[in-house]
């Protein structure tokens, strides 16, 4: 998972993401900080979480709900 640098998110933290469309529910690791926030983007995912979380990767974008608690 990759999240912006506006976010207080370590890298390596484990965040909860959800499928809004598909209410599916995974885990991923901030690996790196940097989606295109100029068109929209909360968070980019790797392929396998993507289809985990959103379904085919052939949908692009999918909306996505991110959790996670600071310490």
């Amino acid at each position: 998972v990759a999240l912006p640098n506006t976010t207080k998110v370590a890298w390596g933290s484990k965040v909860a993401l959800r499928g809004i469309q598909t209410q599916n529910k995974a885990i991923g690791v901030v690996l790196d900080k940097g989606p295109a926030t100029r068109l929209n983007r909360v968070a980019d995912l790797s392929p396998e979480l993507f289809k985990e979380v959103c379904g085919p990767l052939s949908l692009g974008v999918c909306e996505v709900e991110v959790s996670y608690e600071e310490k």
